[in-house]
């Protein structure tokens, strides 16, 4: 077995409820030390079912915040995982992998914002050192402020602002390879909170745009024509379509709908 593997059989997990701890921390923690000055300590409760997990040294409102996350086990995958901005969020992820040498594991944190997990190696002598009465205590008076209950609600307002932003980029994409203003608005009522969790609101709604670009750097006729995507509105519905109304064009998508792009493209192309 691995170090890393002991080091986690070490620290058995155990279960509690999100709104208070419903059992004492077990005897040992571990502490893990990442790039660039992060560091994560995962300490147990008594029956391998969660943990709680602080990193710090990130410039994230998650920096310092102790969380009682839920243990979840898939196949040779472990995540420690909580609920930020109203969606599933892995902590900490660890996963077994087969080499020449034998079997060993890879830990890495997830920080919200980062593209990628942040590699993580044990700190014996953080371990050693960690005060687990501490962080239980640090639990919970941050739960009694409240402070992981507002990182787990959804934020509508900032969800929105990013998928606007995703929208402006491919937009400006778009008018800067056609010569023409292009501007995509979502109907927001059209979109459900449950959606806005899961998908990329902003991803789904640049088809249009996305198509535009790519005729206006490909067929010098529809570039010629490219002031019909002035103005696109995007809603979410039931079913794929594109039509116009008025001076706009309107694409309503649907998040089982296949090959979105490309009957995007077919739609611009016979306009």
């Amino acid at each position: 077995m691995s170090r890393f593997a002991c080091t986690l059989s070490i620290i058995a997990l155990a279960a509690a409820s999100h709104g208070a701890m419903a059992q004492a921390l077990g005897k040992y923690g571990a502490a893990f030390k990442g790039e660039r000055g992060l560091s994560v300590v995962v300490a147990p409760t008594a029956d391998d079912k969660a943990a709680l997990v602080r990193i710090k040294g990130v410039n994230h409102a998650i920096d310092d915040v102790v969380f009682l996350a839920d243990k979840v086990v898939e196949g040779r995958r472990m995540s420690l995982r909580t609920t930020l901005d109203g969606r599933p969020w892995s902590l900490v992820i660890t996963q077994d992998y087969d080499g020449w040498g034998g079997s060993y594991a890879a830990t890495q944190a997830y920080v919200p914002g980062l593209r990628d997990g942040v590699h993580l190696r044990y700190d014996e002598a953080g371990s050693k050192a960690l005060a687990l009465n501490t962080l239980l205590q640090s639990y919970q008076k941050q739960k009694a402020q409240g402070v992981q209950d507002k990182l787990a609600q959804f934020d509508r307002a900032k969800a929105v602002a990013s998928a606007e932003a995703q929208l402006k980029e491919a937009d400006e994409s778009a008018s800067q390879a056609c010569g023409v203003p292009v501007r995509t608005s979502v109907a927001w009522a059209s979109v459900s909170e449950d959606q806005m969790k899961r998908l990329s609101i902003g991803g789904y709604c640049a088809a249009v745009a996305n198509a535009g670009r790519q005729l206006c750097g490909s067929d010098a006729g529809f570039k010629a024509r490219a002031a019909s995507l002035a103005r696109i509105s995007c809603q979410f519905g039931d079913k794929l379509h594109l039509g116009r109304q008025g001076d706009a064009v309107v694409f309503t998508t649907s998040e089982a709908a296949p090959n979105q792009d490309d009957f995007a493209l077919q739609y611009l192309r016979n306009q």
